[in-house]
């Protein structure tokens, strides 16, 4: 079953070179969205997380790689997902999810189900982390101010 985002996306063009791709741009651009959407994956690494606790069957109807010799359908690489993303036509990239979001708008295409699904952990950033604070100084250097003799 294809939904209508897949429909949009499989307009994006492949950069890559045909020897040894195995994954379709469809496949990684419907997880790199999904991801961003449900969890809000603002990372490569982080989408890449998301997309490999996908279940077999979400896989399937994808239409992922499945390899021939486990038989299981398998996620991209995070290199493959930098690859893929960083080799992307942004034009055609823009193009098709402007047209999906059309179609969502327009009631062509049904509105996305967003399930409560619990994402990575929040993350501290060294920007929210509270400022430390030091303690004042007296005019003194901090030796003079430990040592165990006060000026006379």
């Amino acid at each position: 079953m294809e939904s209508a985002l897949m429909r949009r996306l499989a307009q994006v063009p492949d950069q890559r070179s045909a020897c040894g791709r195995r994954h379709r741009p469809v496949v990684i651009l419907t997880l790199t969205a999904c991801a961003t959407l449900v969890v809000g994956g603002d990372s490569v690494a982080a989408i890449w997380q998301w997309a490999a606790r996908t279940s077999q069957q979400v896989l399937q109807r994808l239409g992922a790689y499945r390899d021939p010799f486990t038989g299981l359908f398998m996620v991209p690489s995070e290199r493959t997902f930098r690859r893929v993303l960083a080799g992307l036509d942004a034009d055609a990239l823009d193009t098709a999810i402007s047209g999906y979001v059309t179609d969502v708008a327009g009631r062509a295409a049904p509105m996305p189900q967003i399930p409560d699904t619990p994402g990575p952990a929040e993350r501290q950033h060294p920007a929210r982390w509270p400022p430390k604070t030091w303690p004042r100084s007296n005019g003194s250097p901090p030796a003079a101010r430990n040592s165990p003799r006060s000026p006379s």
